[in-house]
């Protein structure tokens, strides 16, 4: 992978990262109208007329934000290359690389691959979900790439 290329993939990863309240908050609503469709208030409460109130869900905005700093950390040291040119472009990743980090960083990329795994395995195939859908895929695919960007090598060889 080229220099400029890990570059702009650590970068794609902003985007993800400040969309997430919005999945974490329209996509189990998206969900939940695939799973309610056409049902009518009975007069009990049950999974799909509740008083349930997104008190959690509300929390992810500010924490997104609060957080947006040592997410930058993670997806620059994910990308950095191991022989990191000399210049403001990598000052985001610290002083260490995916590869000298091995493994710790590639464990906490695999945990969150498993969290979007699980972000996915609770939207139903519908059309309405297909946007969602479509985030967690962008998520694991950055997420995987980041892995492989960050994986060294037994030669020391860039991946």
């Amino acid at each position: 992978m080229s220099e400029r290329l890990r570059f702009w993939l650590a970068l794609a990863g902003v985007p993800l990262w400040l969309a997430y309240p919005f999945a974490l908050w329209f996509g189990p609503l998206a969900a939940r109208q695939v799973h309610c469709a056409g049902r009518e208030f009975t007069g009990a409460f049950d999974e799909c007329f509740n008083d349930y109130l997104p008190i959690a869900e509300m929390a992810a905005f500010p924490l997104t934000l609060l957080l947006l700093y040592p997410f930058l950390r993670f997806a620059f040291a994910l990308y950095v290359p191991m022989n990191r040119p000399e210049g403001w472009r990598w000052r985001l990743a610290g002083s260490s690389g995916g590869a000298d980090c091995f493994p710790s960083l590639q464990l906490l990329t695999g945990v969150a691959m498993l969290w979007a795994i699980l972000h996915v395995a609770a939207l139903p195939l519908a059309g309405s979900t297909a946007p969602f859908w479509i985030y967690w895929m962008a998520w694991l695919v950055w997420l995987a790439l980041g892995l492989r960007a960050s994986w060294p090598l037994a030669d020391g060889r860039e991946p």
